[in-house]
């Protein structure tokens, strides 16, 4: 390598690490206080952590995660990722710093990979030079290495992509491009659909580069090969895809907006949320003027660029697509940054060659502008249009666009450096006390202790902690996942009405509430404050429920889908808790119910009345909070030995000046998105389970805002009432959990249904005394089947739905992918 090309990946390397040091300054983690911290790195130490446990790098089904979830509802944060798999080799290193020192590695990896491709088109060194760090410094770029790590984690791979498409046009060599695809897919199969949309793009840029006369005929065929590369490396992630789909179509939400779709195919022109900002491209203005500047040069291949480049931009169906239906949000275009920032190089090596007709692209921008100004809401961007404008002009005076250059490089870097410098990262401090080892200890301890098989919670930062896994044998009620199984969620939040502490409605964490703990057989719970009513202290910090249900057991009370349906809550919980709920009829069904409706008597006390108003309205309350506050309402008459219903209906969202509504009362926390937060958590009835052995009082803790509540109510219930319910089940004895089987044995007392909490999902296969056995979904989510009286050895079996298919597609892709390996290699070798 040439000394200038070692000084330029040098800078490069400079700028990266300046803009990291911006984000840790010593004392911060190089990661976000969102999702990096409970998704982007826990779920990589997961993987890694039962591949040690088990030798198996693809398992189907996963116990540890929301009650028993198939794996592949969390492939896409990194599950069979080249970025993850390497981490395998190194078990002394932890996942958190292995990841940081990734992330960091793959930016710089990007910048020389996008150097040289620069370099291989023709570009001078002090142009790469510039054109990379203008790339690498984009706004998003660095800044989803610390919060979503998927958004950009596959850059190189795409950039890889790019040089393919170049040896694929101007040497027909296919393997390089087939490859890098597949790597880009396997590391982020979202964002991989973009990056093909990307290469097509550039496909399209370098065809019209090289090809002097346009045949329709011809140009099809190479587009044709292109599609058919493409396609043999999606065959080739076929291991993965075709999973991963199945889990999409079975458990991912619906669309978050209502869809217009006639409003999808007119163009919007609001191209700020395009470029700038850092759930977009990230290159501001600048990005633009490049675009405009590829439609002002009038060369063939530049215009047919921009103009595919901005039918994706701007016509909202593609924007509608690339979210996957979901919503209409910028980010989708984040792949779109090498192909803009070689617009922008393209720009630069015109204006240092003196190609460009300053004057007139200044009257150009002008023209374009004016009116595009009342489409956008960010002034700024037209403050950086007109210091852009300035610099063209200096440019037009001097000849040189030395000081022009460095003027965009810095502008770059100023706007990269605020967005890192302001993220909410986490300290090192505040790391170690979400993931305190003392925790770790404390319940591998417990699972130590008691072998059996139960679930456990940490009711410790829970937020922090939902998906952490602290032990192979740790299976909890939690997940934090994009996707998930539809018939969990909706029997956490539709049927046992779960409070929700977090801003999105996907978000099961860890609860305290005790109804949901016994049924769930959450045995032990790990928290620093008295839980009371059922529990049982065995250290300083972990509880034992002395009422949780066995995971799988029989019982003979069977009450009908249709009577369960017609129960209101929380009359429908104490039901369930008595029964198993089924399609067909009922037979021996205990639907007596004994819970009250009551109204309490109380005082309000150390309320701030300066600080917080209550106004009593027609229907309901208003209430007003300048600031977070608490305050205490005594009850006049104390409840002893009985669960406390407390149900808040018709909460409306804050404006997001006010932030998220939230009520935490006695521990149990509730909250509302404010009213412009994408991902609304749905959250508009708190629902609140109280069970201490005496409640004297209830703490509230109550945030800033203005708050409606159209009614309440209240409830209660002898817990004698629910009181060792699991005495009455017969137990299925688990004997053993390896390779996606449960296999144990159970004696069955009277006629029932045999009922595992364990998520309904397609993929199971279920073998009683080694004859398979067909099951249904019961308690409105669960997998059961009917069993006599007798004594069964039984075996649960999952299979992730798809993945057969996907090896034999994958094995398909890579055969394919061989052949063509080996035609190329031929080539160079005849070459040399």
């Amino acid at each position: 390598m040439k000394k200038k090309h070692l000084i330029n990946i040098l800078i490069i390397t400079f700028f990266i690490l300046v803009i990291v040091l911006a984000t840790t300054r010593f004392e911060n983690t190089f990661g976000s206080d969102t999702d990096w911290i409970n998704q982007h790195t826990v779920f990589p130490d997961y993987f890694r952590q039962f591949f040690y446990a088990t030798g198996r790098i693809l398992p189907n089904f996963s116990l540890n995660y929301g009650a028993g979830q198939n794996l592949f509802n969390i492939s896409y944060y990194g599950l069979l990722s080249p970025i993850i798999l390497p981490s395998y080799f190194l078990p002394f290193l932890d996942m958190t710093t292995y990841i940081t020192i990734v992330n960091i590695l793959l930016v710089i990896g990007s910048g020389i990979l996008f150097y040289k491709w620069l370099l291989n088109n023709k570009f001078k060194s002090n142009l790469s030079l510039i054109t990379t760090l203008i790339f690498v410094l984009s706004e998003s770029f660095i800044f989803h290495m610390h919060r979503h790590i998927m958004f950009v984690n596959y850059m190189p791979f795409l950039i890889m992509s790019l040089m393919g498409i170049d040896k694929f046009v101007l040497k027909k060599e296919k393997s390089l491009l087939i490859f890098s695809v597949f790597l880009m897919i396997m590391t982020s199969y979202y964002y991989s659909v973009g990056g093909i949309l990307v290469i097509g793009c550039y496909f399209l840029y370098k065809y019209f580069a090289v090809t002097k006369k346009f045949v329709f005929k011809d140009f099809s065929k190479e587009l044709l090969k292109l599609i058919f590369l493409v396609l043999i490396a999606v065959c080739m992630a076929g291991i993965l895809l075709l999973p991963t789909i199945y889990t999409l179509l079975a458990g991912r939400a619906s669309s978050e907006i209502s869809t217009n779709w006639l409003s999808l195919f007119i163009p919007s022109l609001e191209f700020n949320n395009i470029f700038s900002g850092t759930y977009a491209i990230g290159l501001s203005m600048l990005g633009f003027v490049a675009l405009l500047y590829m439609l002002f040069s009038k060369k063939r291949k530049n215009v047919i660029l921009a103009i595919f480049v901005s039918i994706i931009f701007f016509f909202p169906i593609f924007r509608y697509l690339l979210n996957g239906g979901l919503y209409l949000r910028e980010k989708c275009f984040i792949p779109f940054i090498p192909l803009i920032s070689l617009m922008i190089g393209l720009f630069l090596k015109d204006l240092n060659t003196q190609k460009v007709d300053i004057k007139k692209f200044l009257i150009f921008l002008v023209i374009i502008n004016i009116p595009l100004y009342f489409f956008n809401q960010k002034e700024y961007f037209y403050i950086y249009l007109i210091g852009i404008m300035l610099g063209l002009y200096y440019v037009y005076r001097v000849k040189n666009i030395k000081l022009f250059s460095i003027g965009l490089v810095l502008t770059t870097f100023i706007i990269a450096f605020v967005s890192n410098y302001n993220e909410d990262v986490v300290s090192l401090n505040e790391y170690e006390t979400f993931f305190n080892e003392t925790y770790e200890t404390d319940i591998k301890e417990v699972i130590e202790n008691d072998t059996s098989f139960y679930r456990m919670n940490n009711l410790l930062y829970p937020i922090k902690t939902v998906n952490k896994i602290y032990d192979s044998r740790y299976y909890t009620t939690n997940l934090y996942s994009s996707t998930y199984n539809k018939y969990y969620l909706s029997f956490v939040r539709d049927t046992f009405k779960q409070n929700n502490p977090d801003f999105n409605y996907f978000f099961v964490s860890a609860s305290n509430n005790k109804l949901f703990n016994n049924y769930m057989g959450v045995k032990y719970l790990y928290v620093d404050y008295d839980l009371g009513l059922g529990y049982e202290k065995v250290t300083d910090k972990v509880y034992q429920n002395l009422d949780a249900f066995p995971i799988a057991y029989a019982r003979s009370n069977i009450l009908s889908e249709e009577i369960f349906d017609s129960l209101s809550y929380p009359y429908n919980i104490e039901v369930l808790l008595n029964n198993v709920v089924v399609s067909g009829d009922s037979s021996n069904a205990n639907i007596n119910t004994n819970i009250e409706k009551v109204n309490l008597n109380f005082t309000l006390e150390n309320l701030d009345s300066d600080n917080i108003k209550i106004t009593k309205e027609e229907k309901g309350y208003k209430i007003k909070v300048l600031e977070n506050d608490t305050f205490t309402v005594k009850l006049e008459t104390p409840i002893k030995n009985k669960v406390l219903f407390i149900n808040l209906f018709g909460l409306k969202r804050n404006g997001c000046g006010n932030g998220n509504t939230y009520i935490n009362i006695n521990h149990v926390n509730n909250l509302l998105t404010c009213s412009s937060w994408i991902y609304h958590n749905q959250n508009e009835d708190f629902h609140y389970v109280i069970t201490d052995e005496e409640i004297i009082s209830l703490e509230v803790e109550i945030g800033r805002g203005e708050y409606t509540i159209e009614e309440y109510e209240t409830y209660l219930l002898d817990y004698s009432m629910i009181e060792n319910i699991e005495d009455n089940l017969d137990e299925f004895e688990i004997e053993s959990y390896e390779n996606d089987t449960i296999v144990g044995n159970i004696e069955v007392t009277n006629d029932g249904y045999f009922v595992a909490s364990i998520p309904y999902d397609e993929g199971f296969t279920i073998k009683v005394n080694g004859e398979e056995q067909e099951y249904e979904l019961v308690n409105k989510a669960f997998i059961g089947f009917p069993i006599q009286e007798g004594y069964y050895e039984i075996e649960i079996t999952y299979q992730s739905p798809w993945l057969k298919e996907g090896k034999i597609v994958s094995l398909v892709g890579f055969s394919l992918f061989g052949i063509f390996f080996l035609f190329d290699l031929r080539k160079k070798l005849k070459k040399d």
